[in-house]
């Protein structure tokens, strides 16, 4: 019987709210418990604050931040005491397998793990990214030689959990040894939307979730806007809080049929989306973070069964069947999402019945409970 630890090393893990890094992790742990494994959780402040979205079979400990000094310091004591809580957990609980979550930036706290697990257990490094990713700023020579330090660390692990095939190739192009396991993102339990009222004669396109750098929510307006002006009873929806989205070089007369709901509680959406009437969109930029890793809010969108447009980026790709489960739009392409937009707009039976595909095609391959039975089966062939 298989007793996991999951150490997820970050004092501010789930201390700044919802966002994907929380959503992956809460994810793990209930697809976990779905499969009958039991599973303790240690992190840092917030931890519990999560408690009515886990599980309880899981087990938490949340480790608090030191409060009374600040910067690299307080990491430094809230790092300490990580440690020491592990240490007392080793002690209590019988753990076969350890999952640790990578910690960009922070080499020496993943080298520490590494040496109190050593031949004790089986250790397993969760990767959703690599500094040799979020580092695309700087020159190629230096990030060449950022992964090939990083790698040395990474060779020590028994295996590798990457979330994309993609990061699984920039591993062995710089030769890792470790063996490694692509389990891309999910999604919790599908969402039962509402019926949109008879008379409701007005198609919405919807966003939902953070405003990040990687989607380009600009050009989704222009795109929409000129949409607007050729085509009636349409609108745009944005759910979430706004943060540094730059307006000024939009015309207002233009934002009319544009509407910002500012944030929401995630229990709550699924009650503000119309089953006939919405259409999801992902607007992620080219050579953005989704043509690396998972984007969680792709596993998000498909729970709802709606149909999805999206740019063709990435992992994204490789999910979408265009036209038979999705549409896609090539980003590099002039006009190409407004075309597809123009195109879901005019066939309101298709595109319901595509949503529906879409569901039926998250439920059998990409909920939470499927990807962890299936990362428990690769790290132990043993499991059921």
């Amino acid at each position: 019987m298989n007793n996991i630890l999951y150490i997820l090393p970050k004092s501010q893990y789930f201390s700044q709210g919802w966002r994907g890094r929380v959503t992956h992790a809460i994810g793990v742990i209930n697809g976990v418990c779905d499969n009958e494994t039991g599973i303790s959780v240690i992190s840092g402040s917030g931890l519990i604050d999560y408690a009515d979205n886990i599980s309880e079979k899981a087990k938490l400990c949340e480790v608090s931040r030191h409060t009374k000094v600040q910067g690299i310091v307080s990491e430094g004591f809230w790092q300490n005491k990580l440690l020491k809580s592990i240490c007392r957990l080793l002690i209590s609980n019988d753990y076969n397998i350890v999952i640790i979550r990578y910690a960009v930036g922070n080499v020496l706290l993943n080298f520490l793990l590494l040496k109190l697990f050593a031949r004790r257990v089986k250790t397993i490094l969760e990767i959703n990214s690599l500094a040799y990713h979020q580092l695309g700023h700087l020159p190629d020579s230096l990030r060449k030689i950022i992964i090939r330090l990083e790698i040395q660390i990474l060779n020590k692990y028994n295996s590798l959990y990457v979330v994309s095939d993609q990061i699984k190739k920039d591993l062995l192009i710089y030769s890792s040894r470790s063996q490694i396991h692509v389990i891309p993102n999910g999604s919790d339990k599908p969402n039962q939307l509402v019926l949109a009222p008879a008379t409701d004669e007005i198609t919405r396109f919807v966003y939902f979730g953070k405003f990040q750098q990687y989607y380009d929510f600009i050009e989704l307006i222009k795109d929409f806007i000129t949409l607007s002006i050729k085509v009636a009873n349409v609108e745009l929806h944005f759910w979430g809080a706004v943060n540094n989205l730059d307006l000024s070089s939009i015309n207002p007369i233009g934002l009319k049929r544009i509407h910002f709901h500012g944030a929401y509680r995630k229990d709550d959406l699924q009650h503000n989306m119309l089953r006939t009437t919405d259409i999801l969109i992902l607007p992620f930029k080219p050579g953005a973070m989704a043509s690396i890793g998972s984007p969680t809010k792709l596993y998000e969108y498909m729970s709802f069964g709606l149909p999805i447009i999206s740019a063709k980026i990435g992992q994204v790709g490789e999910v979408l069947t265009d036209k038979i489960t999705g549409y896609y739009y090539i980003p590099d392409q002039r006009f190409s999402r407004q075309k597809t937009m123009l195109e879901v707009l005019n066939c309101k039976s298709e595109r319901v019945k595509i949503g529906e595909k879409c569901k039926i095609e998250f439920l059998s391959k990409h909920t939470w409970k499927i990807r962890m039975n299936n990362l428990l089966l690769k790290i132990n062939p043993d499991v059921e």
